[in-house]
């Protein structure tokens, strides 16, 4: 009995004395938690992954940094980097085709905006295939393009 206490107390007291899986991320304007690394290390807070993260709260983007216990991120929403670039990319198709598309429904009307959609809709789908990541640009964007088929 008094050693299973004297464990108990040990792990108590000296809580950063093992390696344990830390969630390093970063908190974007948006709210979202992106994970930035996953590392096992005693003290999070000497890691370079630590370090490197300070420099990031320089960006504007970035509204704020830190790390947390692998186990304490399955009740979180944390999400990949390329989950959050899909989402933005996603959010940046839709916002461009509002932009550019809006002012041929106001100039054609519903309905033959629909119509000429359609056609044009099933022209793509039987003509082209999507080749999926011909190109990365410095942001780490990928492009995609039609091929002929």
């Amino acid at each position: 009995m008094v050693f299973l206490l004297y464990i108990y107390r040990v792990k108590q007291i000296k809580p950063h004395t093992m390696k344990q899986t830390w969630i390093f991320y970063t908190v974007d304007n948006e709210g979202r938690k992106c994970i930035f690394n996953e590392r096992e290390c005693i003290k999070p807070e000497l890691t370079k992954d630590w370090k490197e993260l300070q420099q990031h709260l320089n960006r504007v983007f970035i509204k704020s940094v830190g790390y947390v216990l692998a186990e304490d991120t399955k009740n979180d929403n944390y999400q990949t980097k390329d989950a959050i670039q899909l989402e933005d990319n996603i959010k940046s198709c839709k916002s461009m085709m509002d932009s550019y598309l809006s002012q041929y429904i106001k100039r054609l009307g519903e309905a033959k905006f629909n119509e000429i959609y359609d056609e044009y809709s099933n022209y793509l789908t039987k003509t082209f295939t999507v080749t999926r990541g011909v190109h990365t640009d410095h942001e780490g964007c990928t492009y995609n393009s039609l091929t002929k088929i």
